[in-house]
């Protein structure tokens, strides 16, 4: 009877109840933690193994940038899959919101990796003098302005890449489905693929290339997107935002013409 009628005035006690409601709530947030990195861990285990099934040359073919699109895009992918696909119906809008997810994940995962590596390359491409090697150059840049200096045009690249992904998959999707309808040989579709997806990229993003262009080549820094965009467009007008179109066209092209293909064929034979 005595430990009955403890147990009746601790649960009538306002703060063990609160103490009690608390350890329930911390409770059930660690076991939803606990499921949610089990499921990204599964996600990210299933976007190796598939991977590695189709072939080291699906990663292995291409630049950097290029490299890091398609682990993003694929992560997007599984994530979806795993997430979003079973409260979805199958059909076009499911086929739709996925592009956009794995390619706004992948733009992402993208930009980040390679902001460094872009503003080394353009301040060391508008260096006047003697040359600076790249560590020389990146220790410059740091004793500036720190860490972040090497992330200047963060926000020009993440916003080329995230659009820019969705529309690279996109055209390339349609192009070589529309070829393949009409009966093309595989090979030439997928090349017909590359060049359409590198024309749409390179079209729909060079002002924002331009724009992070000048943020990376400035040392102590240029301002953010919307002032460089301002300037551009009261001196240069809007051409200013495509200079240089025809060397980067023929570079983009190229570039997606060899590693789809290159990608393709490696898929193929795997």
């Amino acid at each position: 009877s005595e430990l009955a009628g403890a147990t009746s005035h601790s649960s009538s006690d306002p703060k063990v109840r609160r103490r009690a409601a608390n350890a329930s709530r911390t409770g059930r947030h660690r076991a939803a933690l606990r499921w949610s990195g089990r499921a990204a861990c599964s996600c990210l285990r299933a976007s190796a193994g598939r991977a590695e099934d189709e072939g080291a040359g699906r990663h292995g073919v291409g630049c950097l940038q290029h490299r890091e699109v398609r682990r993003g895009y694929e992560l997007g992918n599984q994530l979806w899959d795993a997430h979003a696909r079973p409260h979805l119906r199958s059909g076009s809008l499911d086929d739709a919101l996925r592009l956009v997810f794995a390619g706004a994940l992948g733009g992402a995962v993208c930009a980040t990796c390679v902001t460094p590596f872009e503003r080394l390359k353009v301040r060391m491409q508008s260096q006047t003098g003697v040359p600076l090697g790249p560590l020389r150059t990146a220790r410059d840049l740091c004793a500036r302005g720190g860490l972040p200096a090497l992330f200047a045009g963060l926000g020009a690249t993440i916003a080329r890449e995230v659009p820019g992904t969705i529309i690279w998959f996109a055209a390339y999707d349609s192009a070589m489905r529309r070829l393949r309808e009409w009966h093309t040989p595989r090979p030439l579709a997928v090349m017909g693929g590359g060049l359409t997806a590198g024309l749409a990229f390179t079209l729909s993003t060079l002002p924002l290339e331009r724009i992070k262009t000048v943020q990376q080549a400035s040392a102590g820094g240029a301002g953010g997107a919307l002032a460089v965009a301002t300037r551009v467009l009261r001196h240069e007008g809007v051409a200013g935002f495509y200079l240089g179109l025809l060397p980067v066209l023929a570079r983009n092209l190229l570039m997606d013409v060899i590693q789809w293909s290159a990608a393709d064929a490696i898929r193929q034979r795997a």
